[in-house]
């Protein structure tokens, strides 16, 4: 009885332990996601989806995206369906009922990982810049339309945004407790993020840098042969086998399918050989919309200004920018140099940008009118990207699409032959 009534009161701790904006960050993201889920009414269709393609003895039908996301998909949703179907013993011909409870689940677990997306980067602030910093990173993470926009498609995207934070957590784990287990995790969370879309994989940046902050006052031979960093860089193919197996069992394929994707993807639409860096960094207003991205950009470059004044490596707000910077800096470098540009190839490196304006209002909540007037330009920043982020659902809500899958259950008898194509609605799938 003891025993019950101390472990009540630690969780009665934790829970009070909570932080309320926090809790406000995630009610707002998951509201903007809930509206539109059914987005398809029994598929998704968005052409680059992958949760909800098929598996053969685990294998994908190619390796041009890796198949992680599916395989987690696909545990957590589409075999327990297919396993309470089979147990209530539904006829074959019949399954197709269940085909939107697979697109439901599938769009509430792509919802999971986008929260845990906003809670980490939220953690992340409050580690390096404090509790301020935190909620208004927070904040934009949960209320831009981009990020909602791409919470409602099944394609890699928004996993990948939680994956990449995920080992980014562990990394910057490292420069305060620099421990064999944070430097595996982190590496391990790299390979996972890789096998959920292979440009993950920058987030490996973060292990790097964040080791030469901690053995920094080393020698350079020691630096190398760290027995930690080791552990961590073998971590990471590690991950990416663990989540992209079935590569072992098929080498060749893997391989094709992946130099081909890398070759084509640049320029899938003919586009000419050069770099379009400013493209890519024009994306950014799509994402977090023009205000967001005005106001995110400049306090960036302040806290640029603020950390190169400051020139203390032992300073947590400093390292945290350093951090972030590294990786954001390095994918823009990559995906900069592709003569295509798409918002999608964008997208991981945002939230990466938004923990770069952190020394930024740091400096702002030490100063109390500085604070209040920041306060009053993120208000109507806030309120805009919520409206944005409504009426993004709301577009979900009204494809016309919808409205045409109901009049064909309506007025097209079972058994009826339509000709469809990979644009249209499969009606084959209809119920």
């Amino acid at each position: 009885m003891i025993f019950s009534v101390s472990e009540s009161a630690a969780q009665l701790r934790r829970i009070r332990g909570i932080d309320p904006l926090l809790v406000g960050a995630l009610s707002l993201a998951f509201l903007f996601c809930l509206q539109g889920i059914t987005w398809g009414r029994v598929e998704c269709w968005n052409p680059d989806q992958i949760a909800l393609r098929g598996l053969r003895a685990l294998r994908p039908a190619n390796y041009m995206k890796p198949p992680f996301h599916t395989y987690l998909n696909h545990a957590f949703v589409v075999w327990p369906v297919n396993a309470v179907l089979k147990i209530a013993r539904v006829p074959t011909e019949r399954t197709k009922i269940a085909n939107s409870a697979k697109l439901v689940g599938s769009r509430l677990l792509t919802t999971a990982l986008y929260l845990g997306t906003v809670a980490l980067a939220y953690n992340i602030g409050c580690r390096f810049y404090g509790r301020f910093s935190a909620a208004v990173i927070g904040f934009v993470l949960a209320t831009s339309a981009g990020f909602i926009a791409y919470a409602h498609f099944l394609t890699a995207d928004s996993p990948l945004l939680f994956w990449m934070l995920a080992a980014f957590w562990f990394a910057q784990q490292i420069t305060f407790a620099p421990n064999a287990w944070n430097y595996g995790i982190a590496g391990f969370l790299t390979g996972i993020a890789t096998a959920t879309k292979y440009n993950g994989l920058a987030v490996g940046i973060a292990l790097v840098v964040a080791h030469l902050f901690v053995t920094r006052h080393e020698s350079v031979r020691r630096i190398i042969l760290s027995r930690q960093l080791w552990i961590g860089l073998v971590m990471a193919p590690v991950g990416f086998i663990l989540g992209c197996p079935t590569a072992l069992y098929e080498p060749r394929k893997f391989w094709h399918d992946f130099i081909y994707n890398y070759t084509v993807t640049p320029r899938y639409g003919g586009q000419p050989d050069r770099t379009a860096y400013l493209a890519a960094l024009g994306r950014i207003r799509e994402i977090v919309g023009i205000p967001g991205a005005v106001l995110i950009i400049t306090l960036a470059i302040l806290s640029c200004l603020l950390i190169l004044r400051r020139r203390d490596l032992s300073n947590a707000a400093t390292r945290g920018y350093i951090l972030s910077g590294a990786v954001f800096l390095l994918y823009i470098s990559k995906m900069g140099a592709f003569p295509r540009t798409v918002t999608r190839f964008v997208l991981p490196a945002i939230p990466f940008l938004i923990l770069m304006i952190g020394p930024a209002l740091q400096t702002v909540e030490r100063r109390k009118w500085c604070r209040r007037c920041v306060i009053a330009l993120l208000a109507p920043l806030l309120i805009y990207n919520c409206i944005c982020s409504y009426l993004i659902g709301k577009r979900f809500n009204d494809d016309p699409r919808l409205t045409a899958q109901l009049w064909m259950i309506k007025n097209v008898p079972d058994g009826s032959i339509i000709e469809s194509s990979s644009s249209s609605p499969h009606w084959s799938k209809l119920p």
